[in-house]
């Protein structure tokens, strides 16, 4: 029985591999989640809706994001770190 030394390649999707679609779709709902709360509201935005906005399926939220409040948590702290790195380059000048 002859084995193989080399590893199997992971299957890709649209050129991607699994990980890598996956931070895709966070960055998706990131995104829709600051479009939604910014210009809706927290309360009037579903997960349903933050999906359909950065076109998700809904189980591919709860991959990421144990609730609404989770996705609300990740994108403040997105937010913050996108302003720190940008005072920081403020600064550096």
């Amino acid at each position: 029985m002859a084995s193989t030394s080399s590893k199997k390649k992971p299957r890709l999707y649209r050129g991607l591999t699994p990980n890598q679609l996956a931070l895709e779709r966070r960055e998706r709902l990131l995104a829709a989640a600051l479009e939604l709360f910014g210009k809706q509201g927290y309360a009037n935005s579903p997960i349903e809706l933050i999906c359909a906005t950065a076109k998700v399926a809904t189980r591919h939220f709860y991959e990421q994001f144990d609730s609404r409040e989770a996705l609300l948590k990740a994108s403040f702290d997105d937010a913050a770190n996108q302003l720190r790195e940008h005072i920081a380059e403020g600064l550096a000048v």
